[in-house]
Formats: structure tokens, C-alpha cells, sequence
């Protein structure tokens, strides 16, 4: 009996649903609640233009392309780079914080000077992927060349010059005291002077000399042309001179410029 029941009420379900207008909101109704929708099956465009850019990077190709186009979204772009007769990946641009992954890729580790092939590939959030873009064929860079560094200058010596003449009618002998007050040593001194009138020096003791006009080079010698930190070199010379017998207008070690005792 129970059975009987039982086949009465499906038969009269059957016959309410093909009473039910087709299109209708009842029948849309009746449509299973979370029906799953179609899957994404289209691929992205492939990535096109590629093309040698950015800076020149030794043992790289930097290389850049336009931005392929999808459905939903790219997230990523696939770098392949040609290995015999195979295109072997080699690195991934992927998307980040809801921005579209890069199209600039800097392939790296290359020899200077050969000659690479590069292919990309986008790939959307379901796995699709485009076809390969067109190759590109670059030469790895040689790179800038390496500026030579500028050396840092070296600071002159610090001196001090005590200057003191004896005169004569036509002439004078000068004493010249040169203190080293830097604190690194001063190796192979040369003082120069220049005189305001017509002094020439004839003679010098502890050390050569040059003139040329009035201007004099005095070059210690081998036993005294080292001044240490804080010490002092003494030597001598006898001169000619006409008229008053003026001290020298300046005093420079080395090109460097001495104060005065």
C-alpha cells in the first residue's frame, strides 16, 4: 500500500513540473543552487614587440616587450631562452600587489659579445597560456667601461720659515730655518723663494740651488732632505745684492705655502 503511495506522489510531481512555463521564474527556480559556471579556457595573448632595452648591464641582455591582453587578468609572464634546439625557462615575471607583472626582463650571467635567443609566454590565474612571442636574438652587452677612480688629493706639507740675513755693502749671507709643523714627515724638501730685488745667490751650504731671475729653488741633500713631524732643517747661503737688501716676498715647501717665524 505504502508503495502505491509513494508512486502516486512522484507521479504527481512529475506532472506539476511539466505543467511549469518553460522560462519562467518557477522553472528558473529549480535550477540547482551553486550550478558551476563555465571554466576560463581562453589563453592570453601572446606578449609581442620585444625588443633590446634598459642599461648596459656586462654578461646581460636587458630586453622589453608589449603587455599581453586576457579575458580575466595576466598574472605572470615566463622567460625562455634558447638551448640547442629547446627553449629552457629561465625566469618568471609574476604579479604583485595587484599589479601586472613586468615587462622588462634582464637576462643574466651571459657570455660578452654572444649571441642569445629569448621567447615569452604570459599565463593568466587559471593556467592558461599564450603562445610564445616572437624570438628575439640579442647580443650580450660588454658593459660600460669602468671609470678610474680619481685619487684623493694629497694634502701639501705644513712649514714655517725663519729667514735671517747678515749684510755687507755688496752682499749678505742668509740663514734659513724650515720647521715641519704637519704631523706627517716632509721626504725630499724643496723651499722656494722669490727675492723683491736684485739679489743673487753665489753660494749655499746644506743645500743646492737654482735661480731663475728672482725666483730660487734651494733641494736638500741626501742627509737632510727628510724633515720629520715637528722638526727642523737648517742650511745657508751667501749672496750678491744692489740696494736695499729686502727679505724674500714668500716661502713655499713643496708647493705649499709656509708661514713666517
Amino acid at each position: 500500500m505504502r508503495s502505491i503511495q509513494r508512486l502516486a506522489a512522484v507521479a504527481a510531481a512529475a506532472l506539476a513540473l511539466a505543467a511549469v512555463p518553460v522560462g519562467s521564474a518557477q522553472a528558473m527556480s529549480l535550477t540547482p543552487a551553486g550550478a558551476a559556471m563555465s571554466a576560463d579556457v581562453q589563453p592570453p595573448s601572446p606578449p609581442t614587440g620585444l625588443w633590446v632595452c634598459g642599461a648596459d648591464f656586462a654578461g646581460a641582455v636587458p630586453f622589453c616587450w608589449t603587455a599581453s591582453t586576457d579575458d580575466v587578468g595576466v598574472v605572470a609572464y615566463d622567460v625562455y631562452r634558447k638551448d640547442g634546439d629547446t627553449f629552457v625557462k629561465i625566469g618568471t615575471n609574476q604579479a604583485t600587489d595587484g599589479r601586472p607583472p613586468q615587462t622588462l626582463y634582464v637576462a643574466s650571467g651571459l657570455v660578452p659579445g654572444q649571441w642569445y635567443t629569448f621567447q615569452v609566454v604570459a599565463r593568466d590565474a587559471a593556467g592558461n597560456a599564450s603562445a610564445p612571442s616572437a624570438p628575439l636574438t640579442a647580443q650580450a652587452e660588454y658593459g660600460l667601461p669602468v671609470p678610474t677612480p680619481t685619487p684623493t688629493p694629497t694634502a701639501g706639507p705644513s712649514c714655517k720659515v725663519g729667514y735671517r740675513t747678515q749684510d755687507w755693502s755688496t752682499g749678505f749671507t742668509g740663514y734659513v730655518d724650515i720647521t715641519n709643523t704637519g704631523k706627517q714627515n716632509i721626504d725630499g724638501w724643496r723651499l722656494n723663494l722669490r727675492f723683491p730685488g736684485e739679489q743673487k745667490v753665489a753660494y749655499s751650504w746644506g743645500a743646492t740651488f737654482v735661480q731663475t731671475a728672482s725666483d730660487v729653488t734651494f733641494t736638500g741633500q741626501s742627509w737632510n732632505s727628510v724633515i720629520g713631524a715637528g722638526k727642523t732643517v737648517s742650511f745657508g747661503f751667501t749672496a750678491t745684492n744692489r740696494g736695499v737688501n729686502a727679505p724674500p716676498e714668500s716661502f713655499s715647501v713643496n708647493g705649499s705655502r709656509c708661514t713666517t717665524a
